[in-house]
């Protein structure tokens, strides 16, 4: 597994430990709370990358009450592990418009080659 992934995967058990069930596979199923793909922002020289996943929590369509309460326990609960902000919005996930709230999680990669 590359550093990347393995960094996706240590983001989603410490969520699941703190209580939030986290999926690092796309085509998971609303409601749900996701470990998306991660956007590289750059090199930090040589030894690695530094790189942004988004956590992505999602309620069910078309957001009601219900839905938006579920998003606002998961959203605390993601916050006590990862510190940030956040806020509403719309997302497509799988060919669905779903609410949702992102947190966008900054690391350090290091680069397997060093």
């Amino acid at each position: 597994m590359s550093n990347l992934n393995t960094i996706r995967a240590e983001i989603a058990g410490k969520l699941t430990a703190n209580g939030v069930p986290c999926s690092t596979d796309p085509k998971v199923t609303v409601p749900a709370v996701l470990v998306g793909a991660p956007t590289v922002l750059g090199n930090e020289g040589i030894g690695g990358w530094r790189v942004e996943y988004p956590i992505q929590i999602m309620g069910t369509p078309p957001g009601n009450e219900q839905s938006l309460a579920w998003m606002l326990d998961a959203l605390e609960a993601a916050l006590v592990v990862f510190p940030g902000s956040a806020s509403p919005r719309t997302i497509d996930h799988n060919g669905a418009d779903v609410p949702a709230y992102v947190l966008t999680v900054n690391q350090f990669v290091a680069n397997p080659n060093c």
